[in-house]
C-alpha cells in the first residue's frame, strides 16, 4: 500500500494492539480503497461506486452495477462485498497462497470491520461526535505529512476523493473519542503497579555480557598476518588498518561493529569475550575472510534498573489497561447488538482473489533457488550479524 495508507492509519490515541481484534479495528476500514490492486471482476468494476456510497463520497450510482450482497450486518448497518474487497486489496491478501489461510485472514478482516461499526454505533448512541473543524485540522495534518503538491496526486492514484478521505478521518476520530471517554475512567498507574511489573519481568530484564569491538576484515591470511604485525609494532592502529584495508561494511567507521552479545555474531567472534578492553586478537578465520578483532569496551552481565525502564513499564501498563477496556467494550457491544456474518459470501470473496504470486520461499520449497541481494543467487554467505 502507498503512503496514503499510512496517512489514514496513523496510530490512534487508543492502545496499539497489533494482530488483535477490538481496538485494532478502528483504523482498518478507514484506509483509502486500493482500487488499482482490486481484481478486474464484475465486483471490481463497481467497487468505486460502492465505496463512495459507504464513505459518503457521493459518487453517482451505476445502473448496470449488480447488487452486492452484505458480508455482515451490524444492527442497522450493512458491510458489503465492495468494502471488504477494498480492505483485502489494501492488506495484500491475494499474496497469501494457502486458500484456508486466505479465508482465515478474510474472516478476521470482516470481524475488524464489524467491531469498527459497533464502536461507531455506540458513539452515536452516546451522542459522541466531532466537529467539522476537528476533521479539517486532522485532514490538513495528514496532507502536510506529504511533500508539497503530492497529497492530491496520491489521492488520485488511490482513486479516492477528498470527501471520502475526510469521511474516513471523521469515522476514526469518532471511534477514538468513544474510547478516550472509556479510558478516562481507568485508574492511574501507581508506583506499586510499576514495582510489581518490574519484579514480574526481571527475567526479561536480564542483559547478557556484551562487548563493543572493531574489526579488520581481509581476504587472505597472509594479508591479515602482515597487518597484525604492523599493529603489534605500533606502526598502525586497528582503526587505521580498518579504514585503509578492511573490506567490511563498517570500514569507514574504523571497523566499529557496535555492541553485541555472545551468539549474535558468528562463532569466530566469541574470541572477543576472552579479551580485555583494548586487547587485540590473533588472526581469526571465518566464512567471511580473516579478521583482526579489538575490544573497545565491555559490559558485564546485568539487570536493568527500575529507574531505567520505569517509563516503558508505565506505558505498557497503560496500553494493557486500555486494550482490556476496548476489548471488553467491543465484547459487550457484540452481546447487545445483532450481528450476522455470511460465511458463504466470505467464501465467494476469497474465490474472487487472483492466484498468489510465487514468493522466494515458495521457490525454495519447489526446489529452486531464491534470489538474494544481487538478484541472482550469488551471495556466498548470510549477513554478518545474526537476527
Amino acid at each position: 500500500m502507498t503512503a496514503l495508507r499510512a496517512a489514514l492509519t496513523r496510530p490512534a490515541a487508543g492502545p496499539a494492539r497489533p494482530g488483535q481484534r477490538g481496538v485494532g479495528a478502528i483504523g482498518l476500514s478507514l484506509r483509502g480503497p486500493a482500487l488499482s490492486s482490486v481484481p478486474r471482476t464484475v465486483v471490481g468494476a463497481v467497487l468505486c461506486a460502492v465505496l463512495c456510497a459507504v464513505l459518503g463520497a457521493g459518487c453517482p450510482a451505476d445502473p448496470r452495477a449488480p447488487r452486492l450482497a452484505p458480508v455482515a450486518v451490524v444492527g442497522p448497518t450493512k458491510i458489503d462485498e465492495g468494502r471488504v474487497l477494498a480492505v483485502l486489496a489494501q492488506r495484500g491478501v491475494a499474496r497469501v497462497g494457502d486458500p484456508a489461510a486466505r479465508k482465515i485472514v478474510t474472516r478476521r478482516i470482516v470481524d475488524d470491520l464489524v467491531d469498527e461499526e459497533l464502536l461507531l454505533l455506540a458513539a452515536a448512541a452516546e451522542d459522541i461526535g466531532v466537529t467539522p473543524e476537528a476533521v479539517e485540522r486532522e485532514v490538513r495534518a495528514r496532507a502536510e505529512g506529504f511533500p508539497p503538491g503530492t497529497f492530491q496526486r496520491v489521492l488520485a492514484t488511490e482513486q479516492l476523493t477528498i470527501d471520502a478521505f475526510r469521511e474516513g478521518v471523521r469515522r476514526r476520530l469518532v471511534a477514538d473519542a468513544l474510547l478516550r471517554r472509556r479510558f478516562a475512567t481507568l485508574p492511574t498507574v501507581i508506583d506499586d503497579d510499576v514495582t510489581a511489573r518490574y519484579q514480574a519481568e526481571l527475567p526479561r530484564l536480564q542483559r547478557p555480557a556484551e562487548v563493543r569491538a572493531r574489526q579488520v576484515l581481509v581476504r587472505t591470511q597472509e594479508e591479515a598476518r602482515h597487518l597484525l604485525d604492523e599493529i603489534r609494532a605500533r606502526r598502525l592502529t586497528v582503526e587505521q588498518a580498518a579504514q585503509r584495508f578492511s573490506t567490511g561494511l563498517e570500514a569507514e567507521q574504523g571497523g566499529d561493529l557496535g555492541w553485541f552479545a555472545r551468539g549474535e555474531m558468528p562463532d569466530a567472534f566469541d574470541v572477543c569475550f576472552a579479551l580485555d578492553k583494548g586487547a587485540v586478537s590473533d588472526v581469526v578465520a571465518s566464512d567471511y575472510g580473516f579478521h583482526i578483532l579489538q575490544v573497545i569496551d565491555v559490559r558485564e552481565a546485568r539487570t536493568e534498573e527500575l529507574t531505567a525502564v520505569r517509563e516503558r513499564l508505565v506505558e505498557e501498563l497503560v496500553r494493557e489497561r486500555q486494550s482490556a477496556t476496548a476489548d471488553a467494550l467491543v465484547a459487550d457491544l457484540r452481546r447487545r447488538t445483532p450481528v450476522v456474518v455470511d460465511d458463504a459470501v466470505i467464501d465467494r470473496l476469497v474465490a474472487l482473489l487472483p492466484p498468489a504470486p510465487v514468493t522466494p520461499t515458495e521457490v525454495i520449497e519447489q526446489g529452486g533457488r531464491a534470489l538474494d541481494s544481487h538478484g541472482d543467487g550469488t551471495d556466498p554467505v548470510p549477513p554478518l550479524r545474526r537476527e
